[in-house]
């Protein structure tokens, strides 16, 4: 491979990593949003505050409301 070839596919490579923790992090947005929504609509607000600074307690809410 041409060394014009390599940086192409190093470029190509780093930008990839970039959009693929750029979508996970939209993603893991959303779960945490839809979590408190989810709360809020159970009247359960008063956990929010928990499930954003406990991970293991956020962890038992994404399997209780199957997210």
């Amino acid at each position: 491979m041409t060394i014009l070839g390599e940086m192409l596919m190093n470029d190509g490579i780093k930008k990839g990593i970039k959009e693929g923790i750029r979508e996970g992090m939209e993603q893991g947005e959303q779960k945490v949003n839809r979590l408190i929504q989810l709360l809020i609509e159970n009247s359960r607000s008063d956990e929010i505050s928990r499930a954003v600074t406990d991970r293991k307690f956020q962890e038992q809410l994404f399997k209780e409301f199957s997210l």
